[in-house]
C-alpha cells in the first residue's frame, strides 16, 4: 500500500476526518503515486494566508533528452478557498499531474519499455563471468 503514514505527522487533524474522507484521500494518494514520473508526495506546512498543502517532487528532469518537460517539481497546492479540503489538494494535483505531464509519462514508459528489452546491464561483470574481463576478482 502506497499509503505514506508519516504524513499523519503534518499538520492535519486526522482524527477530525470520518472514515469515508479518509479513505478518498488515501485513494487519490494512490493514484497519485501510480504516475511514473512521481518520486515523492510531501506534506507542506501552512504559509501566508493559505493551510497546509501538498507538493509532488517528479522525474521528468531525468528524461528531458527524450522531450520529457523537464520539471523536478509541480508547484504545491495549499489548502484555500479554491480548494477548501484536503482532499480538494491532491485531487487537484493529481489534475495537473494529468493534463501537464501525460507526455512525460509515456517517454518513462517508452524508456523503461527499450530498458528492459535490453536485458540487465553490468550483471555478468559483476560476477565474474563476462568472457572479455582479463582482470582479477
Amino acid at each position: 500500500m502506497y499509503f505514506d503514514t508519516s504524513l499523519k505527522t503534518s499538520r492535519v487533524d486526522w482524527s477530525a476526518l470520518d472514515t469515508t474522507m479518509l479513505l478518498q484521500i488515501e485513494e487519490v494518494m494512490r493514484t497519485i503515486w501510480a504516475v511514473p514520473i512521481v518520486t515523492k508526495l510531501s506534506p507542506v506546512g501552512a504559509r501566508n494566508s493559505h493551510g497546509h498543502g501538498y507538493r509532488v517532487s517528479l522525474r521528468c528532469f531525468v528524461f528531458e533528452e527524450y522531450d520529457s518537460c523537464g520539471k523536478k517539481q509541480e508547484p504545491l497546492v495549499q489548502v484555500s478557498i479554491r480548494h477548501p479540503t484536503e482532499l480538494a489538494c491532491l485531487q487537484e494535483l493529481l489534475k495537473r499531474l494529468q493534463d501537464r505531464h501525460v507526455e512525460c509519462a509515456e517517454v518513462v514508459g517508452r524508456v523503461r519499455m527499450s530498458r528492459s528489452s535490453q536485458g540487465p546491464v553490468g550483471r555478468n561483470w559483476r560476477h565474474g563471468k563476462n568472457k572479455s574481463y582479463t582482470g582479477s576478482d
